[in-house]
């Protein structure tokens, strides 16, 4: 997928939030492989926890957005690892489904002064922030950060039709 460069600042918490949630998909993924059969409560409880701390911090990104006015470029970045995590959740091996996992899992997010901006599970909440970001970015006449959105999600929409490609022809 789209290689994500960083920019040098951390405050959207980046080094943390992706290390952590990249460990717990690795083990998510050798748990799969290993107890593909009988782990499936297990495979499902990470996936939950997982979603549960991408929730948190689109919780946290979207209040730094908004209050410290990061970098709408950085937002971007975060977005995409965040979406990219989940779609390996979505397509994964294990016996039981993604949204299976996650029914609980409709968080909240609000600004500093508690009004609800977003209401989902992760992935219904991500497409409303890429919205709001492309929105930021044409009204600051960002054009970097529209011209990269523009690029990632024509590769993720090459990625499915090579995908559909490849079901077709077995």
């Amino acid at each position: 997928m789209t290689k994500i460069k960083r920019h040098t600042s951390d405050d959207t918490h980046w080094t943390s939030r992706t290390t952590s949630i990249s460990e717990q998909l690795e083990y998510l993924e050798n748990h799969i492989a290993e107890e593909w059969h009988d782990g499936w409560q297990a495979q499902c409880g990470t996936m939950g926890m997982i979603a549960g701390d991408i929730s948190d911090w689109l919780n946290q990104l979207f209040r730094i957005a908004i209050d410290r006015g990061v970098k709408l470029a950085e937002v971007q970045e975060c977005l995409m690892f965040m979406e990219e995590f989940i779609m390996q959740m979505i397509n994964n091996r294990c016996r039981i489904k993604y949204d299976d996992c996650t029914d609980a899992n409709t968080d909240t997010i609000t600004n500093s002064k508690g009004k609800v901006c977003y209401e989902g599970a992760p992935e219904w909440v991500i497409p409303r922030f890429w919205r709001d970001l492309l929105t930021m970015a044409i009204i600051q006449k960002d054009s970097a950060v529209v011209e990269a959105f523009k690029a990632y999600r024509q590769e993720c929409q090459e990625l499915i039709e090579d995908k559909h490609t490849m079901t077709k022809s077995c």
